[in-house]
């Protein structure tokens, strides 16, 4: 008998650890093209499977799925931001993770050509950075992963904004895929059994072991 309450208040106390995740990110692999993805700033803004829009170093394909997203200039200067906006549950933990990478032109040797991911406020004010990348640097072409631990922001709306900044030649791209922002929250605990009803629940066992025990003596006479 003792054992089979300890079971029962075993479940119980899993039931109550237990967590419920949710994604937060609709269309994060660019599967349904740009649907779900807000867009501003002159710039080319394209979905597809290989290539660049000009000839710039590019992905040799993509992170997850058959697409991945390209943001390039459609004119000599442009500064650009392909986003979305996701709201964290309050009392959550929320992980964000995806793929980027930023290509250059052997003329992108400044930093006013730059490519990155950034989470903001729905006022544009930035509050992480987990991938940059500018012209100073050497071009990275090939998409690689990377995440950032969002649960400051529970209770809060934030924006996902994949950012391309162009400089006065030629030429660059940002590039991203596999966007996912995962979302932990308690789920509720199984409700406690109230003491009148632990007493049914004992009572309960105590006659079915009571019937048991009878009818092993019966089989045993």
């Amino acid at each position: 008998m003792l054992k089979i309450i300890a079971v029962a208040v075993a479940v119980v106390g899993l039931a109550g650890a237990a967590h419920a995740q949710s994604e937060l990110v609709t269309n994060g692999s660019f599967e349904a093209g740009l649907d779900s993805w807000n867009s501003t700033g002159p710039c080319d803004f394209s979905v597809r499977s290989s290539g660049s829009t000009y000839g710039v170093p590019a992905p040799s394909g993509p992170a997850d799925g058959a697409s991945y997203v390209s943001v390039a200039p459609s004119s000599s200067y442009a500064a650009c931001v392909l986003y979305q906006d996701v709201a964290i549950p309050a009392a959550s933990t929320a992980q964000l993770s995806f793929a980027a990478s930023a290509g250059f032109s052997n003329d992108a040797n400044t930093a006013e050509y730059s490519g990155g991911f950034e989470v903001r406020s729905l006022a544009d004010a930035v509050l992480e950075t987990p991938f940059q990348r500018d012209g100073s640097q050497a071009s990275a072409p090939l998409l690689a992963n990377y995440s950032a631990d969002l649960s400051a922001y529970a209770g809060q709306t934030v924006r996902l904004a994949i950012v391309f900044n162009n400089g006065v030649q030629c030429c660059n791209e940002t590039f991203a895929d596999n966007v996912s922002v995962l979302a932990s929250t308690p789920a509720a605990a199984a409700p406690v059994p109230t003491m009148s009803e632990w007493a049914m629940i004992l009572l309960g066992v105590a006659l079915a072991g009571g019937a048991a025990l009878m009818i092993q003596r019966r089989r045993t006479a």
